[in-house]
Parts: C-alpha cells; structure tokens; sequence
C-alpha cells in the first residue's frame, strides 16, 4: 500500500525499474521452436532489419540470433512463419523451402499444383528419398 505521504508517481516509477530488468530478463529468453522438427534454440530478434547488424535486411520476417562466434556483429537466421498456415518453421530444407515467400514442407505437399515445375521437381526428389 502507499504511505499517505508518498507520491504515487514515485511509486509507479519505483514498479518500472524493478520490471525493467525482469522483462530484459524475458527477452533474452524468446524461444523458436520448428513446428516440423521440434528444433528449438533462443532467438534474440524477429523482423526483417535486426537492430544489432547494419546495413542488412532479410526478404522476409524471420527469426534471427546473433551470431556467438562473430566478432563483428554476425546472425543466425532460425526460421520464419508458413505463409499458408502461419506455423513457425526452420530454415532446413527438410522443414520448409522459400519461394518469394517462406512455405512449410507440407503446405507446398498440399499445394504442390500451385507451385511451378522446379519446386514441384524438387519436393518429388524430397519425398523419394
């Protein structure tokens, strides 16, 4: 409760410096989980241009990590979202393929018709292997 003789702006101020730490705390701890291959890693940036890296944007939104082996401010693309079903999928050929946009495996099975020649060509040598 608040001393009557407290001002309650202080208060507040006093609430968002002991959250601040907390939701740094839960920023560092964003997960990216790949709803085909359950593949699962700590991700520090969603979008196209992360902060953190100049001169660089990805043609598509997508789950990025900074690089721990890079001294100069390196990424790892994780992942994006199936522009069809919206699931999160990694960036492995197993689990989704980019066609102007980031499509899941199964998405482009269903939808295989709507795809041209290469990537139809392409998921047949996937599904005989």
């Amino acid at each position: 409760m608040l001393d009557s003789k407290q001002n309650p702006l202080s208060c507040m101020f006093n609430v968002k410096k002991m959250i601040s730490p907390l939701s740094d705390e839960v920023k560092m701890s964003k997960e990216f989980i790949c709803s085909s291959c359950n593949f699962k890693t700590k991700y520090h940036y969603f979008g196209k241009k992360p902060p953190f890296v100049k001169s660089f944007m990805m043609m598509e939104e997508a789950y990025i990590m900074k690089d721990p082996f890079s001294s100069e401010g390196g990424i790892i693309p994780l992942g994006s979202h199936c522009t069809i079903c919206g699931k999160s999928v990694c960036l492995s050929q197993e689990c989704s393929i980019f066609y102007t946009r980031r499509f899941c495996v199964h998405c482009v099975k269903e939808n295989i018709s709507e795809f041209p020649p290469e990537i139809q060509t392409e998921v047949v040598k996937k599904k005989n292997k």
